[in-house]
């Protein structure tokens, strides 16, 4: 596998996690008042879906051409 295959895989789990992370700051919100700017789920969909399918696209067609 390409290294930089391998980066973009990396990178799609770090966007998971980060999508993750503020998903349990936007439930932790509901107990205690953290900041009034976490109401919003924008980042929260944002990270998992962009990042996720952008990184791993990207890794997958890198890894694709290599074995031609």
């Amino acid at each position: 596998m390409p290294r930089l295959s391998v980066w973009f895989v990396r990178a799609s789990f770090v966007h998971l996690l980060l999508g993750l992370f503020f998903g349990a700051l936007i439930l932790a919100q509901k107990d205690f008042i953290l900041s009034a700017r976490l109401e919003s789920l924008s980042l929260h969909v944002e990270f998992p879906a962009n990042g996720l399918a952008r990184s791993t696209g990207n890794g997958r067609r890198l890894l694709d051409h290599s074995t031609l």
